[in-house]
């Protein structure tokens, strides 16, 4: 899965002293077989062939993520103007990585998805 963090996003932790920058975020990501891409995703630019594929970090067919090749990570002070909500890109806040670490598998988008 190919990641974008938006801007100077971090990844900030109220309940901890958790405050990773954009760099430390990047180095998690590839460390969970994750790759990092420098410009943001353009959902239309996708390459179809690529995006046909069954992701493997997907746990089932049914898995929110098993066509998602793209996420945009993004903090609260970092926003994208436009939100995707994509079946293969989609805009993602920050807490939502940490909560998949915690929990070693791609959890559910749930309140880490917000209105476009």
């Amino acid at each position: 899965m190919q990641f974008y963090i938006y801007k100077k996003s971090k990844l900030v932790h109220s309940d901890s002293s958790l405050n990773l920058t954009k760099k430390e975020v990047a180095q998690l990501v590839t460390r969970g077989g994750g790759k990092i891409i420098n410009r943001e995703p353009i959902p239309d630019s996708i390459d179809p062939v690529v995006e046909s594929l069954v992701r493997f970090h997907a746990q089932s067919p049914n898995h929110p993520f098993t066509l998602t090749s793209h996420l945009i990570l993004y903090d609260e002070e970092n926003k994208p103007a436009h939100l995707h909500r994509l079946e293969h890109v989609k805009s993602l806040k920050m807490g939502w990585l940490l909560e998949s670490i915690v929990n070693f598998e791609l959890t559910s988008t749930g309140s880490y998805v917000e209105e476009c």
